[in-house]
């Protein structure tokens, strides 16, 4: 079944002439190749100017950047394969060095043209020409894959994923960042949407906000709360603390997050007494502008 919508999986295959099976690369050269081979997939636009015969299309590219020391035997690509899995119709493709095949559904066949040769170091740019669009990195699947003829298949080690560090979720190295808001968002002008960037969603927040606190706000919530009359309690010329039944290493945390000096004038008194009849973890909090006691 021929996938419809989203760009998946790369999985690439490179075919070269028919040769004699005795001519096929040996195991070890398909390693190299694949350990050494840097692929790079990139959605380039969507919203281009289609090729002709194609009326609603977008552009990505594979980059393909072959190892400085590449086995003589493989310079030939002698049957040598890489194939990728394209999940929206693949109308053509652009290459310098390939042809390609669909092979069933969203399973392409790149294929050597004849007479083309791989050289070590070269750089190779394939324009994927898909229908519809393109909108998220995450469609790209991980893993394309080298096979030969008479060989175990080998992934491509630029193609693995791996795990971001910072969040733990898989990360697609190969796949490269999308940026260019104005080609890559929409198919056109009469859509209005927007990435919901990290600045976006903070504006948005903002606007959003709730409106200021009035009376007292205290989390979590205590079980009972009233407000004196008079003038509000004054931080800015720092606390006079006392201690009574608790060392100040224990609350030194809290001192430290309160943020003002502690030889200033304002009287704050805390006392720890297992008498006072509260409930296990409860507190009693009286803040005045004479002094605030815990």
């Amino acid at each position: 079944m021929r996938g419809i919508g989203w760009m998946g999986a790369l999985a690439l295959s490179v075919a070269g002439p028919a040769v004699a099976q005795g001519n096929a690369p040996p195991q070890a050269a398909l390693d190299q190749l694949a350990a050494g081979l840097d692929y790079r997939f990139e959605v380039v636009d969507n919203r281009p100017t289609c090729p002709q015969g194609m009326a609603n299309c977008f552009l990505a590219t594979i980059t393909l950047t072959l190892p400085d020391k590449l086995p003589a035997s493989l310079r030939k690509g002698a049957d040598l394969s890489l194939y990728f899995s394209f999940v929206n119709p693949l109308d053509r493709i652009e290459s310098d060095l390939f042809d390609y095949r669909n092979i069933n559904g969203d399973v392409q066949q790149l294929t050597l043209k004849p007479g083309a040769v791989l050289r070590p170091g070269a750089r190779h740019v394939i324009k994927l020409w898909g229908v519809g669009s393109h909108l998220s990195r995450a469609v790209v699947m991980p893993n394309a894959y080298l096979v030969a003829e008479g060989r175990q298949a080998r992934v491509i080690a630029a193609t693995r994923d791996a795990i971001d560090p910072d969040t733990g979720l898989p990360a697609l190295r190969f796949v490269a960042p999308m940026t260019d808001a104005a080609r890559l968002t929409t198919k056109g002008d009469s859509d209005k949407t927007v990435w919901l960037t990290p600045e976006r969603a903070f504006a948005q927040n903002a606007e959003r906000a709730a409106p200021p606190a009035k009376g007292i706000v205290i989390l979590p919530r205590p079980a009972h709360a009233a407000q004196h009359e008079g003038d509000a309690v004054d931080l800015t010329r720092g606390v006079r603390l006392s201690l009574t039944g608790v060392d100040r290493a224990a609350v030194a945390p809290a001192l430290a997050a309160l943020g003002v000096a502690e030889d200033g004038a304002l009287p704050l008194r805390i006392r720890v007494d297992p008498t006072s009849g509260l409930a296990p973890e409860g507190y009693r909090l009286d803040a005045r502008a004479d002094g605030i006691a815990i």
